[in-house]
């Protein structure tokens, strides 16, 4: 009987833990950086993210859409530069150095003259609602 109950309890503990402590899966999503790509080019655009001297692939941006990639942390933990290479194509753009926080958001619109595209660094939505 006593067993039953030690078992009883360290159950009961355990299911009470599991509940109470955040999931490793949402700590690690506020954690991450979102770059949203508005692409006014007629080129798709393979984005890279620079860091430390190496450049690791997000993905491509199709032509004339909008999309999104996550920057895990761990990428992010100092500074970073943007890089986008148009598929097909000679130049490309990259963006001067950015220093993100976690939960910041990229914002890269590529012209279709690449020379004119610009970068912003800014507050994810889900963010702002959860501070406000």
């Amino acid at each position: 009987m006593k067993m039953f109950k030690a078992i009883a309890v360290s159950s009961l503990i355990v299911a009470v833990a599991a509940v109470t402590l955040p999931s490793p899966a949402a700590a690690q999503e506020d954690e991450s950086v979102r770059v949203v790509v508005d692409n006014h080019s007629f080129w798709d655009m393979h984005v890279y993210v620079a860091e430390a001297g190496f450049r690791r692939s997000l993905g491509v941006a199709t032509g004339l859409s909008n999309t999104t990639f996550e920057i895990p942390r761990s990428l992010a933990d100092d500074d970073v530069q943007l890089i986008a290479d148009p598929v097909g194509s000679r130049g490309g753009f990259v963006s001067h150095v950015l220093f993100p926080r976690p939960g910041d958001q990229l914002n890269l619109t590529l012209e279709n003259y690449i020379g004119l595209s610009t970068v912003t660094v800014s507050d994810q939505p889900s963010r702002k609602k959860k501070e406000g």
